[in-house]
């Protein structure tokens, strides 16, 4: 039986309300929750000494999320597009819900950069 390929992310969240928003829009586009991990930073001996209360608080806590799903098969756009039809493409098979910036990311991964 031959294993499918799969792809992986690890994504950052300052709140559980972010994750909660998030892991819904990560789930509906086909990824699942491997691992999740809630890392608290350290704070500097400086932010302990300076910041009022310092030595008695702890520093940011994180939610880091490890998220996995089997590979899409990835188009690459055609070459020799005039540059309205480039933005064209893009609009087509770019997916739904992406935030810009995992909009700018997807696109950049499937321009053919030959």
């Amino acid at each position: 039986m031959q294993q499918q390929p799969m792809e992986t992310t690890v994504k950052t969240y300052s709140t559980p309300g972010d994750y909660q928003k998030d892991v819904q829009k990560m789930t509906a586009q086909g990824w699942s929750v491997q691992n999740i991990v809630d890392h608290q930073q350290n704070r500097s001996l400086a932010g302990k000494l300076l910041v009022p209360g310092g030595l008695f608080t702890k520093g940011k806590s994180q939610i880091v999320v490890t998220y996995q799903r089997v590979a899409q098969p990835q188009e690459q756009m055609p070459d020799g597009l005039p540059f309205w039809e480039k933005q064209k493409w893009i609009r087509e098979h770019t997916p739904k819900g992406l935030s810009l910036p995992e909009s700018i990311q997807w696109s950049k991964d499937h321009y053919n950069k030959k």
